[in-house]
């Protein structure tokens, strides 16, 4: 799983993928919180975690459309077949080897808190709990592209596939707002991920927050182990 994982970050930075990714999130961080904190001279970051929000939702299939798919279509997934590596350990480290990327990408969230905190007091309570919520999103995202990269060889579906999912997530939210039926705005907003997500933007770790994440992000690292398995019978 060691080997799988340093491969994968090998892959990663040795290829466009991962640096298009991070330039795209820090270009469009730091200009949100160049305008939002610095020109307008406020500590008050919780706009910016809506913005990174979004950002985190339609950028993460850049980091995913090709785990599985460039295997696919470069026939080097054969090498996992003959392997005597449990499919777990394949998907593990495919999964953290993306988790890791990511976590380069969130951690400037923790640069932009120590330079407000130059200029004023900030409360870290609040940073670090969205923080947290960033990477609880981003883990559940990238498990869930992890799968839909797995069930083609095609990165463009996969990209298009992860990016439909983006939509349905940011829709969801929108579809509890918008429904008058009580009980089915009940079932949406329990399944909408920025639902979950608002707690952690006060600082708040509430447990049904975290169960929903996990769950999730076990989920469909499971469903993507069945995908493996399923071809090594086919």
């Amino acid at each position: 799983m060691i080997a799988t994982f340093k491969k994968e970050i090998y892959s990663y930075f040795n290829s466009l993928s991962a640096y298009s990714f991070l330039a795209m999130y820090y270009l469009f961080a730091g200009y949100y919180f160049f305008f939002n904190n610095l020109y307008k001279n406020t500590a008050d970051m919780k706009s910016i975690f809506d913005f990174l929000f979004t950002i985190t939702v339609f950028l993460l299939p850049i980091l995913t459309m090709n785990l599985f798919s460039e295997e696919y279509k470069n026939k080097t997934y054969v090498l996992f077949e003959i392997s005597r590596q449990a499919k777990i350990c394949i998907v593990l480290a495919k999964y953290f080897s993306a988790v890791f990327v990511y976590i380069c990408a969130i951690s400037i969230v923790l640069i932009m808190g120590v330079i407000v905190n130059i200029y004023s007091e900030i409360n870290w309570i609040v940073l670090l709990g969205n923080t947290l919520g960033l990477l609880l999103l981003g883990m559940t995202l990238i498990a869930i592209g992890l799968f839909i990269s797995a069930l083609t060889e095609s990165q463009v579906i996969a990209a298009l596939g992860s990016v439909v999912v983006a939509f349905s997530i940011v829709l969801l939210g929108f579809s509890a707002m918008l429904s008058d039926n009580g009980t089915l705005a009940g079932i949406v907003k329990s399944l909408d991920f920025d639902s979950h997500f608002k707690g952690f933007k006060m600082g708040i770790i509430r447990l049904e927050d975290l169960i929903f994440f996990i769950s999730i992000t076990g989920l469909f690292i499971y469903f993507t182990t069945l995908v493996l398995e399923s071809k090594r019978r086919l």
